[in-house]
């Protein structure tokens, strides 16, 4: 899976330097692209019943019960780094009531949108490190922000800590139910006769979105007019407003369009069938090698104490087991594929590991 994770991004990346928008590896051809993290982990299995615990600490067994955390009469705050009704931001707030139960403390969600994750980033890694300041991080867009030197960001990797991984959500390109373009097709031949005049909305410059866009037209042999948003709820609604042609985000964005009828989906960029959009093929069904999406979960700010970051991590298992939060996923077409603390910190190692030195090569 790396391998094929690190072919995917020298593409996406390459197309920068080809738009004018990091080891060397050799050209790759349109047909190359990243797969889904399906084997990081088994998928979490729902618990008969949550058990009660009789103090907060006893979340995660004896060696949290080190620490008072958290203490009585203090909030948890997830900082989420995308705008308020993104997939994002919906993957956060579905755990809050079992992080509340577990916790026994409120627990909310604040919204930092802006420079593709950059400023959500910010803010959680300016907080103190008491472990009441949680985020929401989305990869492998997370890192893009970092690993660019250009973007000045004030944050690496050693600056987080991983609790858990908890979904994968495949991008995916919609467009307006009136629309002309009934498949991928449609709308490749209209870029093919116009190159440079239809409008694809992305969720942000270097987002997990913007890199789908570059790996399409690398693919497909066409350009599109790139028009970036904030998030993904910004570029749905500029879509049914008629200012943009087409939107790709993750597919969980389009759920709601979908099933009204106002957004129709033209493909999914994952290797499997999607259980939630049936009936929409996948990019690589239509002629176009084509896989991405964002692997979603917590992470808290280095230097939190260890019996903190134990006592988080275990509820954040308790969450992804739960059968609430499990059914509210399935709900929102999100799909569960958890990974524990360890093997995310080395998933996200190896991810950043393979991606740092491509970031130059693009460029």
């Amino acid at each position: 899976m790396r391998s094929i994770f690190t072919l995917t991004l020298v593409l996406g990346l390459a197309c920068l330097a080809i738009v004018g928008c990091t080891q060397a590896a050799p050209p790759l051809t349109p047909t190359q692209s990243i797969a889904a993290p399906t084997k990081a982990a088994p998928t979490a299995q729902p618990t008969t019943k949550a058990a009660e615990p009789t103090k907060a600490s006893d979340a995660t067994g004896a060696s949290a019960k080190k620490v008072n955390y958290p203490a009585e009469g203090k909030a948890v705050s997830i900082i989420v780094p995308f705008p308020a009704g993104s997939a994002n931001d919906t993957c956060a707030r579905v755990l809050i009531p079992v992080l509340e139960r577990e916790l026994r403390v409120p627990v909310q969600v604040v919204n930092k949108p802006g420079a593709s994750t950059q400023t959500g980033m910010t803010e959680l890694v300016t907080q103190p490190t008491d472990g009441y300041t949680l985020g929401l991080i989305s990869l492998p867009g997370a890192m893009l922000a970092y690993l660019d030197s250009e973007r000045k960001a004030i944050y690496g990797r050693k600056d987080f800590v991983p609790l858990a991984f908890q979904s994968w959500d495949p991008d995916a390109i919609g467009v307006a139910a009136d629309s002309p373009y009934k498949t991928m097709k449609d709308l490749i031949d209209a870029a093919k006769a116009k190159p440079g005049e239809i409008k694809v909305g992305t969720s942000g410059v270097m987002s997990i979105d913007h890199m789908v866009i570059l790996m399409l037209e690398k693919a497909a042999g066409v350009k599109f007019a790139m028009v970036h948003f904030e998030g993904g709820p910004q570029q749905i609604t500029a879509l049914l407003g008629g200012h943009i042609d087409a939107s790709v985000t993750t597919s969980s964005a389009f759920l709601a369009h979908t099933k009204s009828g106002n957004v129709r989906l033209l493909g999914i960029a994952d290797k499997e069938q999607s259980k939630f959009f049936p009936n929409v093929a996948t990019f690589e069904s239509q002629g176009y090698k084509v896989y991405y999406g964002a692997t979603r979960g917590l992470v808290v700010k280095t230097g939190t104490p260890n019996d903190v970051v134990d006592i988080l991590a275990g509820v954040a298992k308790k969450a992804t087991d739960d059968k609430d939060v499990l059914s509210k996923m399935d709900d929102l077409a999100l799909s569960i594929r958890y990974m524990d603390q360890k093997q995310a910190a080395a998933y996200w190692d190896e991810l950043e590991a393979e991606t740092k030195p491509l970031i130059e090569l693009a460029k």
